[in-house]
């Protein structure tokens, strides 16, 4: 099967979470399965942490290509941000509050460098690639 943008009958996908690291650095994830062409990153607060509203996107491709989107409220006041070279960037009303970068696409996963941390934080995130 033959899928658009050159994609193959040999795709797989896997998803999964953590929490954010509580110190600044490399993390790596393993167990994935196979090396990662694609992994798309969905972060926000951790159950029971949610005060104020924050959800950010972003997104690392093999190439080392990166972007990321966030939005965060509280009452009427509200803040979009974005940030082209970073897969992870989480902001508040004020500042950046979770950022990360990509490193690599590994045989079994993948890694990324935090810049900014934040243990309240849960990161999701799927990866799409090929056996």
């Amino acid at each position: 099967m033959e899928m658009g943008g050159g994609g193959s009958s040999s795709f797989h996908a896997k998803i999964g979470w953590f929490l954010c690291p509580d110190t600044v650095g490399i993390y790596q994830v393993t167990g994935v399965g196979f090396k990662p062409k694609r992994v798309t990153f969905y972060v926000s607060l951790a159950p029971g942490a949610q005060k104020h509203f924050y959800c950010s996107m972003g997104l690392m491709d093999e190439f080392g290509n990166q972007s990321s989107m966030t939005w965060a409220g509280k009452k009427k006041h509200f803040r979009g941000s974005s940030s082209v070279n970073r897969a992870i960037h989480t902001t508040n009303e004020k500042k950046i509050i979770v950022e990360a970068s990509y490193v690599s696409m590994d045989d079994d996963g993948f890694t990324i460098d935090f810049l900014i941390v934040n243990s309240f934080f849960i990161i999701r995130w799927d990866a799409a690639g090929e056996l």
